[in-house]
């Protein structure tokens, strides 16, 4: 019934060229093709069999092999065949790790090829792997090294793809390579930042678990960051699960982290989110599990260790490689953190304090939670605090903010470092708050910011709404103040602003170029009111302006000054398209104190003052003031009523010159002015005078002139229009000339005169009887609050030569939209109809003007409501009949200033 052998001693030599065939049957698995040879001295007797100088290998598909030498001695019992003792010498060689794909049952990642070697030594089912040491990759891209001992006890015991069921692991392993790889193949996560990275860990096993210590590790990205293996203890390490997809469990890698700015963490972070930082160092835990990594306890600085800008502590979570959660703590400076979005950049302005909580779990970046706030309540403090769901968008946004400051020279500083606050202007002492909540819809690229506060005594109102946040942004809405106390802000215009350098030149329109660099990424679209503006000297009632600032255009369109008795429309718009930039404005104002005007230019008693109405529309070109003050052109005209001329400044001027008014008011301390009116045309910057008049009770002066702004210079002569309207001996017409800012005042020659082609004793100009239509149609309200008329449009001293019928006098009165006109002149009587196109209150008023000699009546009217109120603007049509020859004509007033026709 069998067979055995004593004694037997035989030398063999074998090749199984397909050897797999065998093997697949005896394993019960599918290996790949085996090529096999041996050569070994066998030695038997009964049930025990040794080999003795066996040498064999294997050849597997693909290019990896295994060869060994050594002996082995087996029992065999019956059905069973046991290992009495094992001794072997064994290396393996591979070209390329992605080879054992077929043996693992799984796709394995190509890294380079594969070498070990050890002995495999044991007796019954123990064996063990000794001396064992491997390297695995290329050095570049990504190698493993080691040594140790593998426990391979249970070899025979096989499931899940050929797996051992146990292993017993002790190996010290050495990983060199670039860092994405190396997470990529150890943590099956991307790494962003390439690099070289070295790490040890001391690897040991049960079953089917691994557990890595590390013992060293060290990266330098590309980037300049680089991370170094923090203190460790026993949960330091991972520990990787033998499947056929391997399973990462319980990483905790405590690290060491430097950076040299913001720039190195731009990989790991959207840097357009990130402050711009100097050198940072922290510290942080590398933790994960399955698809999940994070770093914990992470510590990071900004600045010297003693005295940091900025310092975070935190977490950031990843969940499946998609999904990001941060949560940190903070402590920085506050212009730090700003200082990214802004294009100049803020000195530092006091540390805050916060809390921030980042995720994408809805698809898109967002912080979930955010609170800011000062460090202590000192003189700046801030609160912010909302979310915004997607920061790259800026979308779903809802902030509340808080902002106190103790003085506004904080914000000054912060942008002016070198400041030393000498001009001791009040404005920068002012105090400041804000409390407001800024609003952005879903993907809208669009904000709005509302809320309220105080700039100094004044309570603030902002209405604003932010378009194309993601672009380049623009701003419009309104802005509102309930008073603005100029005395609290510091403006004083006799001593200066305070902050305003001196300068020694000569000229009045420096040629220094605009400085356009605050247009640099404006776009503004405001609207702006003030409702009160308190001054020692004038209380304004209002200002309203449209204000529209870019790097294109800069207009105010219009801005209106409303103070008592009057107000100021301002109309400016500059092009900086045009090159030179295009300049146009118009200025049309209504009973402005003169007097007030120049007393704050320091003298308490001006030389003039005064109601003052102007209308100025002028154009021009130009880099500086003076391209634009030599380009100017356009018209400009003013009148002023109700005035007086100090004698004291007149008569340390020029007494000799002013004697009119010096004789005509003797032992006053002043003269009365009833009205002074000029017009200038201007062209390229020099301005030509075609109505210039004063009139005062003895006095009546009429004038001629031109002003070259370019070269700042000007020629203006001043006489009595007729001897009957200046005292005897009072007659010498005086000449202004030379330069602008301190001219040469002197009797005008009858040389001069002729040459001006005027008489010696006067000028050759209109009647002073009446104002010239051009002049008097910006004249539109002139009448008091009581509605007595404006001396510049009822001189009383020439209607008292009404007798004489020098003067053409009228009366109308009437109701609704219909009054009867009877106008009377040398005799002549004239009779008309007014119809207004608004208005339906009874009114009554005067018609002044001339009748030509064609009968053609030119002239305007002034009227009030009754009830008090002025009535004023252009009437609608004027029809006369009469005239010197009895026929009928006609006069439309279209609108004030445009010139009569038939």
């Amino acid at each position: 019934d069998a067979l055995e052998l004593r004694g037997a001693s035989l030398d063999l030599t074998a090749r199984l060229p397909k050897a797999h065939v065998v093997l697949d049957r005896f394993l019960e698995t599918e290996l790949p093709a085996l090529d096999v040879s041996l050569e070994a001295r066998l030695l038997a007797d009964g049930q025990s069999w040794r080999a003795d100088d066996l040498d064999f290998e294997i050849a597997a598909e693909g290019g990896w092999s295994l060869a060994g030498s050594g002996s082995a001695e087996l029992d065999a019992k019956e059905d069973e065949v046991e290992l009495d003792s094992l001794a072997l010498d064994v290396a393996l060689s591979a070209p390329d790790t992605a080879v054992f794909s077929s043996l693992a049952g799984r796709e394995i990642e190509s890294l380079g090829p594969v070498t070990a070697s050890g002995t495999l030594s044991g007796e019954g089912n123990s064996l063990e792997m000794a001396n064992l040491s491997f390297r695995i990759g290329e050095k570049e891209h990504f190698l493993l090294t080691g040594e140790g001992r593998v426990d391979l006890t249970g070899l025979g015991e096989f499931a899940d793809g050929g797996l051992a069921e146990r292993l017993g692991v002790d190996l010290a392993a050495r990983i060199e390579g670039s860092g994405d790889v190396v997470a990529r193949v150890l943590l099956g996560m991307d790494w962003p930042d390439p690099g070289p990275l070295r790490t040890a860990f001391q690897v040991t096993g049960d079953g089917r678990q691994l557990r890595l210590a590390p013992r060293a590790f060290a990266y330098d990205g590309d980037s300049g960051s680089a991370l170094r293996l923090g203190p460790t203890d026993e949960r330091s390490g991972v520990t990787l699960v033998l499947a056929e997809e391997p399973e990462i469990r319980d990483l905790r890698l405590p690290l060491l982290v430097t950076a040299p700015g913001t720039a190195a963490l731009g990989p790991w972070l959207d840097g357009r989110f990130m402050p711009g930082l100097g050198e940072m160092t922290g510290r942080a835990v590398l933790v994960g599990g399955g698809e999940d990594f994070g770093l914990h306890d992470i510590v990071l600085t900004e600045g010297p260790e003693s005295q940091p800008r900025i310092k975070a502590a935190g977490r950031i979570d990843v969940k499946g490689q998609e999904q990001i959660d941060l949560t940190a703590d903070f402590w920085a400076d506050l212009a730090e953190i700003v200082n990214a979005y802004l294009t100049v950049p803020l000195q530092p302005l006091g540390g805050v304090k916060g809390h921030v909580e980042l995720s994408n779990a809805d698809g898109s970046l967002g912080i979930e939670m955010l609170e800011v706030a000062t460090l202590k309540d000192g003189d700046a403090r801030l609160r912010l605090s909302g979310v915004i769901d997607d920061i790259e968008h800026f979308a779903e946004a809802d902030l509340s903010l808080e902002a106190r400051l103790a003085r506004l020279e904080l914000v000054r500083r912060a942008f002016e470092p070198d400041w030393d606050g000498k001009g001791k202007n009040a404005f920068w002492q002012q105090s400041a708050s804000f409390d407001g909540r800024l609003l952005a819809p879903h993907l809208a690229r669009f904000a709005s910011l509302e809320g309220s506060g105080n700039l100094g005594s004044g309570e603030l109102l902002v209405d604003l709404r932010l378009h194309d946040l993601d672009e380049r942004p623009v701003v419009n809405g309104a802005i509102s103040l309930s008073r603005l106390n100029l005395s609290e802000f510091g403006v004083d215009l006799s001593n200066g602003s305070g902050d305003a350098a001196g300068t020694d030149s000569k000229w009045l329109f420096p040629d220094t170029p605009l400085d356009l660099s605050p247009l640099e990424g404006a776009s503004l679209d405001l609207t702006i009111a003030v409702d009160e503006i308190i001054d020692p000297l004038v209380s304004m009632q209002r200002i309203d302006a449209h204000l529209v600032w870019n790097d294109t255009m800069l207009a105010l369109q219009p801005a209106v000054f409303v103070y008592e008795g009057g107000h100021v429309n301002v109309d400016l718009a500059t092009d900086f398209t045009e090159d030179p930039p295009a300049h146009r404005l118009t200025i049309v104002g209504d009973d402005m104190d003169l007097g007030n005007f120049l007393s704050r230019f320091g003298d308490e008693r001006p030389l003039v003052e005064g109601k003052l109405t102007i209308d100025s529309r002028l154009g021009a070109r130009g880099s500086s003031a003076r391209e634009i003050a030599s380009s100017l052109s356009g018209e400009m005209a003013f009148a002023l009523e109700n005035g007086r001329l100090n004698h004291a400044n007149l008569e340390l001027l020029a007494p000799d010159t002013f004697h009119w008014f010096l004789s005509a008011s003797k032992g006053k301390s002043y003269s009365d002015l009833r009205c002074v009116i000029a017009h200038f045309h201007l062209a390229e910057g020099v301005a030509e005078s075609d109505s210039l008049i004063v009139t005062a009770p003895k006095v009546h002066l009429a004038g001629k002139g031109r002003i070259d702004l370019g070269k700042e210079e000007l020629d203006i002569t001043l006489a009595a229009p007729r001897p009957a309207l200046a005292p005897p001996g009072l007659s010498k017409p005086v000449r202004f000339h030379g330069s602008l800012a301190a001219p040469d005042v002197q009797t005008a020659t009858a040389g001069h005169m002729a040459d001006l082609g005027l008489a010696a004793t006067g000028m050759v100009l209109m009647p002073m009887v009446f104002v010239p239509w051009y002049a008097a149609g910006f004249l539109f309200s002139q009448l008091d609050e009581v509605g007595e008329y404006s001396p510049c449009l009822i001189n009383p001293v020439v209607a008292q030569d009404e007798g004489k019928g020098a003067v053409p006098v009228g009366r109308w009165v009437g109701s609704n939209n219909d009054w009867t006109l009877t106008l009377t002149f040398k005799g002549r009587e004239a009779k008309g109809r007014i119809r207004q196109e608004k208005g339906s209150t009874k009114i009554t008023g005067t018609v002044k003007g001339e009748i030509r000699p064609d009968g053609i009546f030119v002239g305007w009217t002034a009227g009030r409501q009754v009830g008090g109120r002025k009535i004023f603007g252009p009437m609608a049509q004027l029809e006369m009949w009469g005239g010197t020859s009895g026929d009928a004509a006609s006069f439309a007033m279209k609108e004030a200033g445009q010139q009569a026709g038939d």
